[in-house]
């Protein structure tokens, strides 16, 4: 039964995934959260747009990639970023 229930408990599944702790999470994590998207697409008819994937994802990395990623995107040299983190 799709109740509102429902629905509610898998778009927090989709858009408030637990975050990494660890690069070593990552892979594993992201196959999870594609599960909850399916699930949500199965049960409920229901998609995520692309921006949000795309910021939720960012949002479950680690702080560290997390920069690398907003670096990236603002055109700061990912190269420094990586150097940078390695260091720390």
């Amino acid at each position: 039964v799709n109740t509102a229930a429902s629905l509610l408990q898998c778009v927090m599944e989709v858009v408030s995934p637990p975050t990494f702790k660890n690069h070593q999470g990552i892979l594993k994590g992201i196959s999870e959260w594609d599960v909850r998207m399916d699930g949500l697409k199965i049960k409920h008819n229901e998609d995520i747009s692309a921006p949000i994937k795309i910021a939720v994802l960012v949002g479950m990395f680690p702080k560290e990639y997390q920069d690398i990623c907003f670096q990236q995107a603002t055109g700061i040299s990912s190269e420094a970023a990586i150097q940078e983190n390695m260091r720390s």
